[in-house]
């Protein structure tokens, strides 16, 4: 599904974000376009996919593509180890 980027939350993350990394993403998708999608909560706040939600934002995305994980606190910081 896709959801507006500017609801999207961010709270503390585990890994600091790396400013190439989000260029290689943002170039990527110019030429493949998004394959995976961003994870957050009912809430709105970002699970996984911090790198792809700033290489969208750098491209000017107004929206991305996310899946939405409704488990307890446990599985969420889970989510975010088992992505990095």
């Amino acid at each position: 599904m896709k959801i507006q980027i500017e609801n999207i939350k961010i709270k503390n993350r585990m890994r600091k974000l790396n400013a190439e990394k989000v260029s290689e993403l943002a170039n990527s998708f110019v030429l493949l376009g998004q394959l995976e999608p961003i994870t957050v909560d009912p809430n709105g706040i970002l699970l996984a996919g911090w790198h792809r939600l700033e290489a969208a934002r750098l491209l000017g995305w107004t929206s991305i593509e996310a899946t939405v994980f409704e488990g307890g606190d446990l599985e969420r910081e889970l989510i975010e180890i088992d992505e990095n």
